[in-house]
């Protein structure tokens, strides 16, 4: 087994918008706002923004500009400290778009991951308001990302 280490740009060329969650300047340019339990610190080597551990329903959200009327992708780059599992759920402009359940099993470093948002009700403006969102119990770990982009959809041939 060999080690690779693959090298690219932070911020994807064709990206409608991103937001670098643990950022102060980012935050207030995106209107951050948050449960009193949210907070901000560096893990895994980036600035994050957390909802809050062991708070049942504990959350954070963020404006995030698109292009009005056409689908997009997300991309989101989670931190972890060790191993754990986190469970929570992504909602854009007040509905669910994702619920997201995860086993990290290394002992900390990043994760990321994409989903497409195409509900035509969640595109009709140039903005979306993206929440992250702590399960009900507090089981598991609450979300803690640190970049989040809207990619438009690639063409398909």
């Amino acid at each position: 087994t060999a080690a690779v280490t693959l090298a690219q740009p932070r911020t994807p060329a064709p990206a409608c918008d991103y937001d670098v969650l643990g950022n102060a300047s980012a935050g207030a340019a995106h209107h951050v706002t948050a449960a009193s339990s949210s907070g901000t610190s560096v893990e895994a080597g980036r600035s994050r923004r957390y909802s809050g551990m062991f708070v049942p329903g504990s959350w954070f959200e963020f404006d995030l500009g698109i292009t009005a009327g056409k689908p997009f992708l997300m991309r989101v780059v989670e931190t972890y400290d060790k191993a754990q599992v986190k469970d929570y759920t992504l909602w854009v402009n007040g509905k669910v778009v994702l619920h997201r359940l995860i086993s990290h099993k290394g002992a900390g470093g990043l994760e990321t991951f994409q989903f497409l948002v195409d509900d035509p009700t969640l595109l009709t403006s140039s903005t979306v308001r993206v929440r992250a969102q702590f399960n009900d119990t507090a089981t598991g770990y609450d979300p803690s990302i640190a970049d989040a982009w809207s990619l438009p959809v690639p063409s398909q041939p």
